[in-house]
């Protein structure tokens, strides 16, 4: 399904789908460690928008499909730039990578990156699909601030 189609909601956060209770599920979404679920189109829209806060913007899952919405942008560009038409502007991949990364170390639980962590393996696949796609971007890290930001 292209990208541009998708306006659905992202995933709800995983406290949310284990609720065991109306009552549990209601206190979890009034909570302020809560994340929002916001549409997938403007939460994708704003990776390439400047530079993004460090705030949680989304549940695990809904971290996970942004990368791997990223990814697939990414190997759409590059299918796309083969035309002589075309032109791709790479800076706004590699800045959007960088946003979702600022984004992704917002949550708690993305520090968790282990196939056997408590949280589960969401945040190490999520981890993989991000350096496949900045290895895929073939990234020039030498002269990137956001290289020593992940030391």
């Amino acid at each position: 399904m292209p990208i541009s189609e998708v306006n659905l909601p992202l995933p709800a956060s995983e406290e949310e789908w284990s609720a065991e209770s109306a009552e549990e599920w209601e206190s979890i979404q009034n909570s302020h460690t809560c994340p929002p679920t916001p549409l997938f189109r403007a939460a994708f829209e704003s990776l390439f928008a400047g530079s993004v806060d460090r705030i949680h913007r989304y549940s695990e899952f809904g971290g996970y499909v942004m990368i791997s919405a990223l990814q697939s942008a990414v190997l759409n560009g590059y299918r796309l730039g083969v035309t002589p038409a075309m032109s791709i502007d790479w800076r706004k991949f590699d800045a959007s990578l960088d946003n979702w990364q600022r984004s992704w170390n917002a949550d708690p639980k993305s520090h968790s990156t282990g196939p056997s962590s408590p949280f589960g393996a969401m945040a190490f696949n999520a981890s993989a699909i991000y350096r496949a796609t900045s290895i895929r971007r073939v990234r020039d890290y030498s002269k990137s601030d956001s290289f020593l930001e992940c030391y």
